[in-house]
């Protein structure tokens, strides 16, 4: 019976070769990774096989109202990389450069505060904010305002007398914004916030207890130009409170409580900082 040996020096020849193969593929994708790129290049994400390479290259990167900010003729013919593996470079217009979506916007602000409750006039009101971008949709608001209001000396049950009413309403708001891209963005508000109330009576020491408010409203955002916008908004906030005298502190549930109601209309300058 003959017996057939097998040779180990072809085995050990294809094992090396087999090695080598798979060492140089790694290394070419390595390369393209953590290739060199200019600040006009775009970001590359690629995933390669020995069957048949692929490139996936992300979205063009988009302003906050959703437009592209990269010029039609900014893309090139596909390239090959120093790796010699096929890929797709994106690159922008002359004297561009990508940039992020913007998340963060800064508001002055000017409007009009009506209470519904009798005998507290309306006033003018003032205030500044900032709007942080959490999601596409989702921003959080964080604002300061300040109101004036006059009072007639008929407000029941407060009892308050003749004077001025300063309000300095500070809260954190979260706005839902639909659409995503366009000039007019508007969006729905929903959030919570503390008065603090100054009164300033023609006689007497009155003093309007400090409460907190649950906030409703809405309103939109029309684009001005790159980064500025004309932002309008209408919020109303319910708000429970007692008069005291200054000094004093009463228990909140011993107290006769009015709902001192809050409408608020603002026109303000939105900024969106790069």
């Amino acid at each position: 019976m003959s017996r057939h040996v097998l040779n180990r020096y072809p085995v050990l020849a294809l094992g090396l070769i087999l090695l080598f193969a798979s060492a140089t593929t790694a290394l070419a994708n390595n390369d393209v990774y953590r290739s060199e790129r200019d600040s006009t290049v775009g970001d590359l994400t690629a995933r390669f096989s020995l069957a048949e390479p692929a490139v996936l290259v992300p979205s063009v990167y988009l302003n906050l109202y959703g437009e592209p900010l990269l010029d039609p003729a900014a893309y090139v013919q596909p390239v090959r990389f120093a790796s010699g593996l096929p890929g797709t470079r994106v690159q922008t217009a002359e004297g561009a450069s990508p940039r992020r979506r913007t998340k963060l916007s800064g508001e002055l602000s000017i409007g009009y505060a009506a209470f519904t409750t009798k005998g507290i006039g309306g006033g003018f009101r003032y205030g500044m904010a900032f709007l942080g971008m959490v999601s596409p949709r989702i921003g959080i608001e964080f604002i300061l305002e300040r109101l004036r209001a006059l009072v007639d000396g008929d407000v029941d049950p407060l009892k308050l007398g003749e004077g001025t009413l300063y309000v300095t309403p500070l809260s954190v708001n979260m706005q839902y914004r639909w659409p995503e891209k366009g000039r007019f963005i508007p969006y729905a508000l929903l959030g919570v916030g503390f008065n603090f109330y100054h009164f300033l009576p023609e006689e007497g020491h009155e003093k309007v207890a400090d409460r907190l408010a649950l906030i409703f409203g809405g309103g939109v955002d029309t684009r001005l130009g790159r980064n500025t916008s004309l932002h309008t908004g209408l919020k109303f906030a319910p708000i429970p409170t007692w008069v005291q005298e200054k000094g004093g502190h009463p228990e909140p549930d011993d107290q006769e409580k009015i709902w001192l109601n809050t409408f608020t209309f603002t026109l303000g300058i939105k900024y969106f900082f790069d």
